[in-house]
């Protein structure tokens, strides 16, 4: 019987994408059963960092797409949960409504300064975000009569509830809205990655300066990725707020951002699943290590520098590189029998 190798070919992409998809919706329902699973407030609060973390990581990686390494999440998440504590705690607006104005303010401020910064490349972007969290922290504190300085805004008036549903007594309501937050980040960028701006996006990260060199305005796309990355960090920033009833600028100094960085290369720049993946491996770690606190940058620092000798793809590459372990395996087997059958029948004539 003889095979046609085209087609064989197509029907192991069409298995992979079949197991992918699968294993995805899998993750999806285990995410949407965690609540009913446990009830523990403990564990439902991780998670939820786990969530809010993951958030920033994906708004890392949607700019490494672009070719930029971003440690400036964390002053996203800054303005988002400021505007919001000001809004609500001075002029004693919705939760519901400073979410929004406080996804949209960042993104806007993102748009103001993206594109000056964005025209800068490599260690010279990288360095100019760091810049950028200490530079919005100084503010927080110089602005201390809407921010409250050093002190922040603390006893913050809690996630406004829904009806009958309220976010003080349970963590779930707060699990659920964390958890859409996340999922309409991967869906926006989902779509946006498989779209022609998507495209251009992979183009400018292999090759800025020949993407430009066929008309391709780097800047402007540049910028589109950060507004995102923005709007969705501004949204974590407020929920992240109401949700700790404090605004602080210790909660988004310049290690969080750094932080952010390793999760998203932790677990891999180049799936939507790595950078959450990333934050669910750091974060427990850091909370299983809670107890040896001096030690606990010194163990993440060594995963992380372990994931980029052994996984340059992250831990969401582990299945493949099984697989081409696997392949390589075989592939031996296949080359040494057929050595030892050759010899053989060189043996056999030679007999004769």
């Amino acid at each position: 019987m003889q095979f046609n190798t085209a087609d064989v070919k197509r029907s192991l992409r069409f298995n992979a994408t079949t197991s992918k998809y699968v294993f995805y919706a899998a993750v999806l329902l285990f995410a949407l059963l965690i609540p009913a699973i446990t009830r523990d407030r403990y564990y439902l609060h991780v998670v939820i960092l786990i969530y809010i973390a993951s958030v920033a990581a994906l708004g890392v990686r949607a700019m490494l797409n672009t070719g930029q390494w971003n440690f400036g999440q964390a002053g996203m998440l800054a303005i988002g949960a400021f505007i919001s504590a000001i809004l609500v705690d001075r002029y004693m607006m919705n939760f519901w409504a400073t979410i929004w104005i406080a996804a949209v303010c960042t993104s806007l401020i993102a748009m103001v300064i993206g594109y000056p910064i964005l025209r800068l490349r490599g260690a010279y972007f990288a360095i100019l975000t760091i810049t950028l969290v200490v530079a919005i922290n100084q503010i927080i504190l110089i602005a201390r009569d809407w921010t409250g300085g050093a002190v922040g805004i603390y006893n913050l008036a809690p996630i406004s509830p829904i009806g009958p549903i309220e976010f003080v007594t349970s963590k779930v309501p707060a699990y659920y809205l964390m958890l859409g937050i996340v999922l309409a980040m991967v869906l926006a960028y989902y779509l946006l990655e498989r779209s022609r701006v998507g495209k251009l996006f992979e183009a400018i990260r292999q090759a800025d300066v020949l993407a430009e060199s066929v008309g391709v305005d780097i800047a402007r796309y540049k910028v589109l990725a950060f507004v995102v990355a923005s709007f969705f960090a501004g949204m974590a920033g407020a929920f992240s707020g109401h949700y700790f009833r404090l605004a602080h600028p210790d909660t988004y100094d310049m290690w969080p951002s750094i932080y952010y960085v390793a999760y998203a290369i932790t677990g891999g720049a180049s799936s939507l699943f790595g950078p959450i993946l990333g934050s669910a491996v750091l974060i427990i770690a850091q909370e299983r290590l809670r107890g040896t606190y001096e030690y606990q940058a010194l163990i993440l620092a060594s995963i992380f520098i372990i994931v980029i000798m052994f996984l340059p793809g992250g831990i969401v590459s582990i299945p493949s590189v099984l697989l081409d372990l696997w392949n390589k395996k075989h592939r031996l087997r296949q080359v040494w029998g057929r050595t030892v059958t050759a010899k053989e029948k060189a043996d056999g004539a030679g007999s004769r």
